[in-house]
């Protein structure tokens, strides 16, 4: 806020200055004022078109407002005004990577690393996209030398935590992951590999997470030999009961179908399980967010709600009693995004989303069932479609929040 004053005392006496309008912009970027910053972005490049730093500046602003083509069109002005400067191919770097483009990302952060062979960010950035092509060693290699020149740059401990955490290094992982914390404690990437890394040190967790995780490429080799395995030892099961070529067909649909619901289960269940137990834990007390106290809390009270529920089903010959008891059993998952919104209109229009997302999953179920095939067919695809929009619906609303 200070600097965001001296800035606009500046403007009073040069209104026309296109590097104070720069350095406006970047005070209000951490603000999250996205709207002014693009205004004040806008007039550092009229008041000095010829500038690359108020290019470069609204390439940041764009970025950071998702607009990818005037992102790019900026950083590729500014590049074209000033090709030697590492922050400017560090920044296009830095659009590409996080839009998918890994080899570009990787050819623009070790372009940025001729112009300036330390620069920190460049080589955290190759890091990274080395790190997508599964050439892990030699990004450990380029974010220890970023850590020889720089030791106190939380980016580049955070980074080295994760690539620590990939190759199993639990404890080291735990080491860079504090470090970056302590550096600073906005962090909320550092936060979150923290805990991860205290979830880790146990073996149960690792198992299940290596199984069951499916963001987690390191393991999908293992899983599918895992699922082959599956099929093969229930086809050969099924082979007493049916025709050989059905029981393949209904050892492939019970193992696909059976793994799904296992990672559901995972996400519901296992994450908060060992978050709850983090608990109990000095530091992971103190690393654990609002957010995931809440996520563990909803899966054990939907835990105890649920069998408590399956209980009275069964002592009362209810059924009514056991279709409420799967209903909390589920209910982590919808109550998880209602409460990830914010206060107020945001988490009544949360809850609104859901409350059309069942009764359309409720309805598409019929059809499931009176159409076997193609309803269950129809019913997966437009749940996920629906689903799909109402997180794309929650996005919006919190961008328009922010500006």
């Amino acid at each position: 806020m200070d600097a965001e004053k001296e800035v606009r005392q500046g403007l009073a006496i040069e209104p026309n200055s296109s590097m104070l309008h720069a350095w406006l912009a970047v005070c209000l970027l951490p603000q999250k004022r996205l709207f002014e910053a693009h205004v004040a972005a806008r007039a550092a490049i009229a008041a000095d078109p010829e500038s690359g730093f108020a290019h470069y500046t609204a390439a940041r602003v764009a970025h950071r407002r998702d607009d990818e083509s005037g992102a790019m069109t900026a950083i590729f002005e500014a590049l074209r005004l000033e090709p030697t400067d590492a922050d400017y191919h560090y920044l296009q770097a830095a659009i590409d990577y996080d839009h998918g483009r890994w080899r570009q990302a990787l050819r623009g952060a070790e372009e940025g690393l001729k112009h300036q062979p330390n620069h920190v960010l460049c080589a955290n950035l190759r890091a990274l996209c080395l790190s997508t092509f599964g050439n892990d060693a030699e990004a450990a290699s380029t974010i220890d030398r970023a850590l020889a020149e720089n030791p106190e740059y939380y980016w580049s401990h955070q980074n080295r935590g994760m690539l620590a955490l990939n190759a199993g290094e639990v404890e080291k992982a735990f080491g860079h992951y504090r470090e970056a914390l302590r550096l600073n404690p906005q962090s909320a990437a550092a936060r979150d590999g923290l805990v991860q890394s205290l979830k880790s040190r146990r073996i149960m967790y690792r198992a299940l997470f290596g199984l069951f995780d499916i963001s987690d490429q390191r393991h999908h080799k293992r899983r599918l030999l895992l699922c082959l395995v599956v099929i093969g030892a229930l086809s050969f099961a099924l082979d007493v009961l049916t025709a050989p070529k059905q029981a393949l067909l209904i050892a492939g649909v019970l193992t696909v179908v059976g793994y799904f619901v296992a990672n559901r289960l995972f996400v519901l269940y296992a994450e908060p399980f060992f978050l709850f137990l983090l608990r109990f834990d000095a530091l992971g007390r103190r690393a654990l967010s609002a957010e995931e106290v809440r996520r563990a809390n909803l899966a054990l009270g939907s835990l105890v709600t649920a069998g408590g529920l399956l209980a009275a089903a069964l002592v009362f010959r209810m059924p009514l009693f056991g279709v409420l008891a799967v209903l909390a059993i589920l209910s982590p998952l919808p109550l998880g995004f209602i409460f990830r919104q914010p206060p107020g209109l945001l988490r009544f229009w949360a809850a609104l989303d859901y409350t059309v997302l069942s009764i359309v999953a409720f309805l598409l179920l019929g059809v499931a069932l009176a159409i076997p095939f193609a309803g269950a067919v129809w019913m997966w695809s437009g749940v996920a479609a629906y689903y799909g929009a109402m997180l794309r619906r929650a996005q919006a609303r919190l961008r328009d929040v922010d500006e």
